[in-house]
């Protein structure tokens, strides 16, 4: 502990880590105090219905209707998935056992959870090409936008996919990475020439986003 406390004052991560925890602190402080929105009570109600349209006992034994699986305004539902609402709805209840809280207030936590994974997987993102100062500017100027803050707690459509979006651009870039890496290693055995094959270079060696980034002139 007394050689690894050090090396984490000393973390070029440590400013978004302190402003990161920092904004976790306030919207568990803050997430009370927002209202409603008129789609709230609606799209929580489409979380309470969905789970029966995935519940294996209740599609064999025939009792699965999925105009009801959709809540209220199920034509509205229809263009939303509910991969989102399906977790969330668990963490929720979770947390309302935790806090005692009814569930649409707790709700407002669960969204600005969702948010706040995806201002971390953005910083994460930015630093692929930008030094860590740079990349925590660009994580909490989005974090600290006026529409971003409030819908991140009363928005569980918009706020949810945005942070899906990063976290699939994020892991597609990882993707990418570990299977540039997992390549065929150039082979020993010589050609029909008798002529070895040659080493990669040192940009053929770079992981394929970063000589994508370095092409678009990123």
């Amino acid at each position: 502990m007394r050689r690894s406390f050090p090396a984490l004052i000393r973390s070029p991560d440590l400013p978004f880590a302190i402003l990161w925890l920092a904004s976790l602190l306030a919207g568990a402080l803050l997430f009370q105090d927002f209202g409603l929105a008129w789609d709230e009570p609606l799209f929580y109600q489409y979380s309470d219905a969905v789970g029966s349209a995935y519940s294996i006992p209740d599609w064999l034994s025939g009792s699965v209707d999925l105009e009801q699986a959709y809540g209220p305004s199920a034509e509205d539902h229809k263009i939303y998935g509910a991969a989102y609402l399906l977790v969330g709805r668990n963490v929720t209840r979770l947390l309302q056992a935790l806090t005692g809280i009814d569930a649409w207030t707790v709700w407002h936590l669960t969204n600005f959870l969702a948010f706040e994974l995806g201002v971390l997987f953005l910083y994460l993102l930015c630093k692929r090409w930008m030094r860590p100062p740079a990349a925590t500017f660009a994580a909490v100027l989005y974090l600290t936008q006026p529409v971003t803050w409030g819908h991140a707690f009363i928005n569980p459509k918009d706020m949810p996919f945005a942070t899906l979006f990063i976290l699939a651009v994020y892991s597609g870039f990882r993707m990418v990475d570990r299977l540039s890496t997992m390549g065929v290693r150039p082979s020993r055995v010589s050609n029909a020439r008798g002529a070895q094959p040659s080493e990669p270079s040192a940009r053929e060696r770079q992981p394929f986003s970063a000589r994508l980034a370095a092409s678009l002139g990123i």
